[in-house]
């Protein structure tokens, strides 16, 4: 897989199961367009999505490992947690959302003098135009 490259979803997906627990607290709903963006991490490179509810966000600023973009190409509802995150029931929008291979990113940690992590810093190796959710 390249990026660029679309990926598809569906039940053929290996999914091992949810690799750690979600703790953040449930804020609300909010409704993403046609057109605007939300971006997914994983630590593996996936070859496709399964169909069950998956954590998103609105910037991948802060994302390591593999970036993915999805797209919804009509209005979805999406459920609002602590922060940046989103989750998106995949089974429900499957048919109405393109999820994109958008690249990497690398977080190294930032050291004081005494060797002491106080900050991270994210570089980030993904397509042009795909930094922002609009």
């Amino acid at each position: 897989m390249k990026k660029g490259d679309r990926v598809p979803i569906g039940f053929q997906a290996h999914y091992p199961g949810q690799d750690m627990k979600w703790t953040e607290t449930y804020t609300g709903n909010t409704v993403i367009e046609a057109g605007e963006r939300l971006f997914h991490r994983s630590s593996g490179k996936l070859k496709s999505f399964y169909p069950r509810v998956t954590c998103c966000s609105f910037t991948p600023e802060s994302m390591s490992d593999y970036i993915f973009c999805l797209i919804p190409r009509e209005a979805i509802k999406v459920s609002c947690f602590d922060g940046d995150e989103v989750r998106v029931d995949l089974e429900k929008y499957a048919d109405c959302v393109d999820i994109f291979y958008i690249g990497t990113g690398t977080t190294e940690p930032i050291r004081d003098h005494l060797g002491r992590v106080v900050s991270r810093k994210t570089t980030l190796r993904i397509l042009p135009g795909f930094e922002k959710c609009r």
